[in-house]
C-alpha cells in the first residue's frame, strides 16, 4: 500500500467506554471510529468467517489472529474504496483491534500508531455491571453471561499487557475511565490535541 493509515489505538478492558469515547471524538474532530466489535457482528452469521468468530464470542475468546487482521485489512480497505474513511486527512480510531502481540507486529505494516489511549477501570465489578446493563439495553447477547465478561476481562489483562509493551511508552496516554463521560473525552482530547490539528 502507498501509505500507512495515521491510528489512535484504543485501549481499555469491556465496559470501560472506548465505543462511546471513539464515536464521540470521532463525531467532534471528522475523524473515523472502528470498533472491532462492530465489524465481528456485521459477519454473515451462516459464513465460514461468521461461524467461527461467533463460536468464539460466545464463550468470551478471541479470534484466530491471521483470520482477524485479514478481515479487519479487508473491511479498512473497502471503507476507503467507498469514501467512507479518508486516510489523507482522517485519523482512524482503532477500538479492539489489535488484541495480542501476534496482532500487533501483523498490523504495523499497515497504520502508523500517533498516539495510544488507555481507559482504565481497577474495579471489575464496575465493568461487569456496566456490560449486563448494555447487553439489557442494546440485546448483545455475547454481553448478557457474567462468566463469559469475566472470562473477557482476564483475556483482556492478559493480552493487553504483552501489546503496549511492543510501543513506545511515550505514546501511550493513560485515562481514568471511571469518570463522568465528559470528563474521559475531556482527559483523552487534552492527551491527543496535537494529534487532531
Amino acid at each position: 500500500m502507498s501509505q500507512k493509515w495515521k491510528s489512535v489505538l484504543m485501549f481499555g478492558p469491556p465496559g470501560s467506554g472506548k465505543g462511546t469515547q471513539g464515536k464521540l471524538l470521532c463525531m467532534a474532530g471528522n475523524h473515523y471510529h472502528f470498533s472491532s466489535g462492530d465489524m465481528f457482528r456485521s459477519l454473515d452469521p451462516e459464513s465460514k468467517e461468521g461461524k467461527l468468530f461467533f463460536s468464539y464470542m460466545k464463550q468470551g475468546k478471541l479470534g484466530p489472529d491471521n483470520l482477524t487482521i485479514d478481515i479487519w485489512k479487508n473491511y479498512i480497505e473497502k471503507l476507503v474504496a467507498e469514501a467512507k474513511y479518508k486516510p489523507d486527512h482522517q485519523l482512524l480510531f482503532l477500538d479492539g483491534i489489535p488484541r495480542t502481540k501476534l496482532q500487533t507486529e501483523m498490523i504495523e505494516e499497515f497504520i502508523e500508531v500517533k498516539k495510544i489511549i488507555l481507559l482504565e477501570i481497577p474495579n471489575e465489578d464496575i465493568l461487569v455491571d456496566r456490560i449486563l446493563k448494555r447487553a439489557l439495553k442494546e440485546g448483545r447477547e455475547d454481553d448478557a453471561n457474567e462468566d463469559v465478561i469475566r472470562e473477557r476481562l482476564a483475556i483482556y489483562h492478559k493480552q493487553t499487557k504483552a501489546v503496549l509493551d511492543h510501543y513506545p511508552e511515550n505514546l501511550v496516554c493513560k485515562v481514568n475511565g471511571d469518570q463522568k463521560q465528559v470528563l474521559v473525552l475531556k482527559s483523552i482530547l487534552n492527551a491527543i490535541s496535537n494529534e487532531l490539528v
